[in-house]
C-alpha cells in the first residue's frame, strides 16, 4: 500500500501552527511527527557530576547547565576522553562521551548512554559489541546477504580503523542495491572513526556530533517500494532532504516534490488540521459504528471500547469482531497519540476463552509493526488487556 508523506505546517487547537510530518494511507494518518525541540543522537563530552548508586546510574553534566542521567546498564564499553580519577572504574569529574537517547519527560532528566550510534543507508553502527547483527523483521535470507556485504566493507576497512565498531542492519536494508548499501557503510564508517579520534582534542561539553534533522531520520524507516510522494511547501526542508545522500536512497529522494500552488495550501489539500486534531479527542469511532474511548492519566492510559448499540441479541463472534477492529485502531492510535508506559484495554466482554486468546495474539502481531517497542502481555481476570510500550518521546498530548 503505499505511502504518500506530507511536510507542512498545521493548526492545533486553532492557535497553534506547527510544522510537522504526516504519513497517509488510503486518506487516512498512519504515521505522525511533530517538529520538536530534541537532543536524542546528539553525542557530547561530558563530565561525570555525580554517582548515584541507589538510582543504579550516574547524572553527567553536558553543559555548565545541564546534566543527563546514565544508566549503570548503559554504560557500554564507554569512550573516556579525560581520565582524573584514579583505578579503573568511572568516577565525579571524569569526562566521557554520552548520547541522548531520550528526551527529559516532566521532572526526569534525559538518559544518556555511552554506546554511540552513527546511522547510514540500512544500517547503523555502534561503538558496543563488535558484532554484525540484523534487525530481526529482517528475512533471514535478507539478513544474511546484508551482513555479508557489512562483513566484506568492514574487513577490507579494518586495517585502517582505529575503534572498533559493531553494525545493526535495519530493517529497510533491502532499500538499497549493494553498491549503495556498501559506499554508505564506507564513508559512515570512516567519518566515525575520525570523528571518535578528534574527541580528545575537543573540551568538555562539546557536541561533537548533532543528530540528523528530524524529517529526514523519519523519512530512513521508509522502503521506497512503499512510498508514492513525498511532498512539502518548505524550500529549506526541500533541499536538505535533495542533498541526504548520506541516509536516504536516490530512489527515495527521486520522490520528493515541492508544492508551489499558492492559491491552495498543502495542509488544505490533504485535510491535515482536522486529521491531526482528531488526535486530541477522547472519543474514537470505528466504520462500525463502535467507539473506543482513551483516557490518559499521568500513570497509565486506559482505553474502552464500546458497541456504541443496543446488541444484547447479538452472538459472540460479532462482538469478537468488533474488538479486533478496535485493536486495529487503539494500535494505530497509540503511535500516533505517542503513548508510551502502562495501557489498560477494557474491551467488549468475550465468555469465549478461544476468542479471548485470539484477541490477545491479534493484539502482539498489530504491535510488531510499531516501531517503538510496545507488547500486549496479558489479559487480567477483569478482563482487561495489558500493553507497555517504551518511553521514548512525550506523548503528543503533552505538546500543545
Amino acid at each position: 500500500m503505499s505511502k504518500t508523506i506530507v511536510i507542512t505546517d498545521v493548526n492545533i487547537k486553532e492557535n497553534n501552527e506547527r510544522l510537522c510530518l504526516a504519513c497517509l494511507e488510503n486518506d487516512r494518518l498512519s504515521d505522525l511527527e511533530f517538529d520538536t525541540k530534541t537532543s536524542v543522537g546528539n553525542i557530547y563530552v561530558g563530565k561525570i557530576a555525580d554517582i548515584k548508586d541507589s538510582l543504579n546510574g550516574m547524572f553527567v553534566n553536558v553543559a555548565s547547565d545541564r546534566k543527563v542521567y546514565l544508566p549503570y546498564r548503559e554504560i557500554k564499553s564507554p569512550i573516556v576522553v579525560n581520565k582524573y580519577s584514579k583505578g579503573s572504574e568511572l568516577k565525579s569529574g571524569d569526562e566521557i562521551l554520552v548520547e541522548i537517547t531520550q528526551d527529559a519527560i516532566k521532572t526526569k532528566e534525559p538518559k544518556a548512554s555511552t554506546n554511540l550510534s552513527f546511522k547510514g543507508k540500512g544500517f547503523v553502527l555502534t561503538t558496543h559489541r563488535h558484532e554484525i547483527t540484523a534487525s530481526s523483521k529482517l528475512g533471514k535470507e535478507t539478513a544474511d546477504l546484508y551482513k555479508e556485504y557489512a562483513r566484506e566493507v568492514y574487513d577490507r576497512l579494518l586495517p585502517e580503523l582505529n575503534h572498533g565498531f559493531g553494525i545493526i542492519i535495519r530493517t529497510n536494508a533491502e532499500t538499497y542495491v549493494e553498491s549503495e548499501f556498501k559506499a554508505s557503510l564506507e564513508e559512515v564508517l570512516s567519518q566515525a572513526d575520525n570523528l571518535l579520534g578528534n574527541a580528545i582534542h575537543n573540551k568538555v561539553y562539546s557536541r561533537i556530533k548533532e543528530a540528523d534533522p528530524w524529517y529526514i531520520d523519519f523519512l530512513t524507516k521508509y522502503k521506497d517500494s512503499d512510498v508514492d510522494k513525498i511532498v512539502t511547501d518548505k524550500d529549506d526542508i526541500f533541499e536538505r532532504i535533495s542533498e541526504a545522500q548520506t541516509l536516504l536512497s536516490s530512489a527515495l529522494i527521486a520522490k520528493l516534490e515541492k508544492y508551489c500552488d499558492t492559491s491552495l495550501k498543502l495542509t488544505a489539500l490533504y485535510g491535515l488540521n482536522s486529521k491531526v486534531n482528531e488526535l486530541f479527542e477522547k472519543k474514537v469511532y470505528l466504520k462500525s459504528g463502535a467507539y473506543i474511548i482513551i483516557e490518559q492519566t499521568e500513570t497509565m492510559t486506559l482505553i474502552d471500547v464500546n458497541s456504541g448499540k443496543n446488541d444484547k441479541n447479538r452472538k459472540e463472534d460479532y462482538f469478537f469482531k468488533i474488538n479486533c477492529d478496535a485493536a486495529a485502531e487503539i494500535a494505530n492510535q497509540i503511535r500516533l497519540r505517542n503513548i508510551s508506559g502502562m495501557i489498560l484495554v477494557d474491551f467488549i466482554n468475550l465468555d469465549s476463552e478461544k476468542y479471548e486468546a485470539e484477541l490477545l495474539k491479534h493484539m502482539r502481531r498489530l504491535l510488531k509493526t510499531d516501531p517503538v517497542r510496545a507488547d500486549a502481555l496479558d489479559i487480567t481476570k477483569l478482563g482487561l488487556m495489558e500493553i507497555t510500550r517504551k518511553k521514548i518521546k512525550k506523548p503528543i498530548s503533552e505538546l500543545f
